[in-house]
């Protein structure tokens, strides 16, 4: 029986590859518009301004021009105070990640926020006593075959899908705020 409820309207942070690629946002844009469909919201890192053409460019004049200690301190405060505050901010408050690895890509810091998202899961025990996890989701969309994920990677997910359109399906049969949910 249907009670008419709707799922709460979920905010995902959209984690991948920014600096190893050229086409960093495509993805984003297409999934954001995909979440928006199914009634919730995307977050995007700061961190695609900063990894902007421009903005490399800029970065890479600067260390001919400047001593190695100098532009390690430049990049360093201006990744701290700007990129990675904003970034981690902004995981904070979502609920969850969608992390995406295309076909035999490098990531840096995708990494270090599907940990912290992890970290910051709430452990809970059952009534039999057993601890669950409660709070971020953590979905990982990797096109590399799973034996050559990493295993860090794996223990900090809750579910591995092989292909966007794997993780489209999923996500659209179980998260889907328009479909109405069954009373329990």
């Amino acid at each position: 029986m249907s009670n008419g409820r709707r799922m709460k309207k979920l905010s995902f942070y959209l984690v991948g590859p920014i600096q190893y690629v050229d086409d960093y946002f495509s993805w984003r844009q297409k999934m954001s518009d995909f979440l928006h469909e199914l009634g919730h919201n995307a977050e995007f890192p700061w961190g695609e301004v900063y990894h902007s053409k421009w903005m490399r460019g800029e970065f890479k004049r600067d260390l001919k021009k400047m001593k190695r200690e100098d532009w390690l301190k430049k990049v360093r405060r201006y990744m701290r105070a700007q990129v990675i505050r904003f970034d981690l901010q902004t995981l904070l408050k979502s609920d969850g990640i969608i992390f995406y690895i295309p076909k035999g890509t490098r990531t840096v810091g995708s990494y270090g926020e599907q940990t912290l998202a992890y970290y910051l899961k709430v452990w809970e025990p059952d009534k039999k006593g057993k601890k669950f996890a409660r709070g971020k989701r953590i979905f990982v969309i990797a096109e590399d075959p799973i034996e050559d994920l990493s295993y860090w990677m794996i223990g900090c997910s809750d579910w591995i899908f092989s292909s966007l359109d794997e993780f489209r399906a999923y996500f659209k049969n179980n998260f889907n705020r328009n479909k109405k949910r069954k009373k329990k």
